[in-house]
């Protein structure tokens, strides 16, 4: 269940500019009471997560910096 009063923020993560608009777009859309922030970079995500509450992130599997797999261990540590 999304909460009402409070913005949910989902972190979109995709080394492809174009892709990544498309997702956060979808988003946007299904989901309109949340904030949706992007990040092309690895390094501009973590600034995301160490800026901000970040409550949801979708990141792409393939980047060249690391794996979606690598990036999700990382902010789980």
């Amino acid at each position: 269940m999304i909460p009402t009063r409070d913005t949910i923020h989902i972190l979109c993560v995709d080394d492809d500019a174009d892709f990544l608009e498309l997702t956060a777009t979808f988003l946007g859309r299904k989901l309109p009471s949340a904030t949706i922030h992007t990040a092309t970079r690895i390094a501009e995500a973590n600034d995301h997560l160490a800026s901000q509450t970040i409550h949801c992130i979708v990141s792409d599997h393939e980047m060249p910096e690391q794996t979606g797999l690598e990036f999700l261990a990382s902010v789980r540590d």
